[in-house]
């Protein structure tokens, strides 16, 4: 089930019609900055996203506008993933495409803002299957934050290893 779901956001995610999608970006983007969540973190972890994904280019411009840490992803063998502290110069190209730091001292984030596919409505989500996030969240107790096109929200059950996301904003 949830390779197909995944399928299908990825089919809708790459049809997105560019107005609408820039639309929906604006929208829940200002949800996002104006969140307690947001305001209230030092430090925000934030991801490198993909073509199709969410556009995070205003949120990192924002984050770093009002001085907060960015932390990116970095992942290790054995499905582990650490956050790194976000440096433009010092990144590298993974198997996977995107970026990620070079350095390899680890942070631990006030807010995460968790990438995704797929999110019911208690807030699981369906990823792109590295269970990675679910492994670092696991272990996690800061805010989780999850940005949701309007046709990423679908009817799913959860599996046992899945981790919920605490907060999800969405037009």
């Amino acid at each position: 089930m949830k390779a197909q779901i995944r399928e299908e956001i990825i089919d809708k995610l790459s049809k997105f019609e560019p107005h609408k999608k820039n639309n929906q970006t604006k929208e829940i983007t200002e949800k996002f900055l104006s969140s307690k969540a947001f305001q209230s973190a030092n430090s925000v972890a934030l991801y490198m996203n993909t073509q199709i994904e969410f556009d995070l280019l205003a949120i990192f411009k924002a984050t770093k506008k009002v001085g907060k840490k960015i932390l990116i992803p970095k992942t290790y063998p054995k499905r582990k993933m650490a956050f790194i502290e976000y440096d433009e110069k010092n990144l590298t190209k993974t198997k996977f495409g995107p970026l990620e730091p070079v350095s390899n001292v680890e942070l631990i984030p006030d807010l995460i803002l968790v990438p995704g596919l797929a999110w019911n409505f208690e807030g699981y989500r369906i990823g792109y299957g590295g269970g990675f996030y679910d492994r670092y969240l696991a272990n996690y107790k800061g805010d989780t934050i999850s940005l949701v096109y309007d046709f990423q929200r679908l009817n799913f059950f959860p599996e046992v290893f899945d981790i919920p996301i605490k907060e999800t904003f969405s037009v």
